[in-house]
């Protein structure tokens, strides 16, 4: 650095700064995606055991044929305790295929900076990169499909409920046919 003149010097200053912002950027991402990973395990781990705590708990509340109705009910018209997290699924994969496409974008453009989404009540949704005057083109983006569930998979869930009703109406028009039987009518 002694033998060279101020331009030599600064153009020297800006490779080794360079060369630090892209090992730092390359840090940052690995990092963040190490987070991202321990994250969704965290939430993958308390999801299983909550649903393992509902199925418990629902099972215990089939003894009731009114519970059974309910819940024969929700899986018919695909409402039961399961949508919470069809839809939880669904949104993690969403969002890790807007983050791809945010990232190609943002390569494409060739320009450091992030998406800015605001939110107002006169003009709705305004979607912006990190140059103002350059809009983002939202018909580019990836739409969220809601997740579908066959009737097919929803059939076996309901059959338990169906079979609880079933032997409960059994059960009690028999007991009451017995009643009637030995009611004793002098």
């Amino acid at each position: 650095m002694r033998g060279m003149d101020r331009d030599q010097r600064k153009a020297y200053e800006d490779e080794h700064m360079w060369s630090w912002i892209e090992e730092d950027e390359a840090s940052r991402r690995h990092i963040q995606s190490a987070v991202s990973a321990y994250a969704r395990q965290q939430k993958e781990d308390t999801r299983n055991r909550r649903e393992a705590q509902q199925r418990l708990a629902f099972g215990i509340s089939r003894f009731s044929p009114a519970s059974s109705f309910r819940l024969a009910a929700m899986h018919l018209a695909g409402t039961g305790i399961d949508m919470k997290s069809r839809y939880e699924r669904a949104m993690e994969n969403y969002k890790d295929i807007l983050g791809r496409f945010i990232e190609a974008k943002q390569a494409e453009d060739n320009e450091p900076g992030g998406i800015r989404i605001t939110f107002d009540t006169e003009s709705g949704f305004s979607f912006q990169t990190a140059d103002v005057k350059k809009m983002l083109d939202t018909s580019e983006m990836p739409q969220f499909t809601q997740p579908q569930v066959r009737l097919a998979v929803l059939m076996p869930q309901t059959l338990i409920d169906f079979f609880i009703i079933i032997f409960a109406c059994l059960l009690s028009f028999s007991l009451s046919w017995l009643a009637f039987l030995r009611y004793d009518l002098r």
